[in-house]
């Protein structure tokens, strides 16, 4: 009977134990699954520092959002399910970096440099907040054309409208950034 009590707890009973603020059974489920989201999203990624980040991200939402889980499904799935949603945002969030890249190189010519002393974050905080300021309309052309590279056909049927109107909205967007961004650019 000395066997029961050195027996490893189910995931589910460690799902139960996390949600009651047992952060020991966190430190059991990472030691039993680290290696596996890892490897997932390595493979997802192709990056060692991309898919440490993500699989610290699984295990942090987990403890995060502990009140909500059900142990009714498979902690595997789950854990698993968390790693592809992170790898995607992440996979994501990079293609709009991309994407922000070549939007500042359209707005500025083709020359992708910023003008000197200036710092790439503050560079992208300044297209962000130019965009946001664009009226909705134009604002939504803008970014369905160039974060969701749809093209104008596309943008037409999205919005219901011609692409004609698409164009010009496109247009004044591109003149609009221009003309408040062009100080930050060479």
């Amino acid at each position: 009977m000395e066997a029961l009590a050195t027996e490893r707890p189910g995931d589910g009973v460690l799902l139960l134990r996390i949600r009651a603020d047992d952060a020991s059974a966190l430190d059991q489920l990472l030691e039993r699954y680290w290696s596996q989201i890892y490897r997932y999203a390595l493979r997802r990624t192709g990056s060692a520092d991309a898919a440490a980040d993500i699989a610290q991200d699984v295990f942090c939402r987990v403890w995060e959002r502990r009140a909500t889980w059900r142990p009714d499904g498979s902690v595997r799935a789950l854990l698993f399910r968390l790693a592809r949603n992170a790898a995607v945002s992440q996979h994501r969030r990079h293609y709009a970096r991309e994407r922000a890249a070549l939007v500042f190189a359209h707005l500025h010519g083709g020359r992708t440099a910023p003008a000197a002393g200036i710092d790439i974050e503050d560079l992208r905080t300044a297209l962000e907040r130019a965009i946001a300021a664009l009226p909705l309309r134009r604002r939504e052309v803008f970014q369905l054309r160039m974060l969701d590279d749809l093209s104008y056909d596309e943008i037409a049927e999205t919005m219901g409208t011609s692409r004609q109107t698409v164009a010009n909205q496109l247009h004044r967007a591109l003149t609009t950034l221009r003309e408040r961004l062009g100080h930050l650019l060479d």
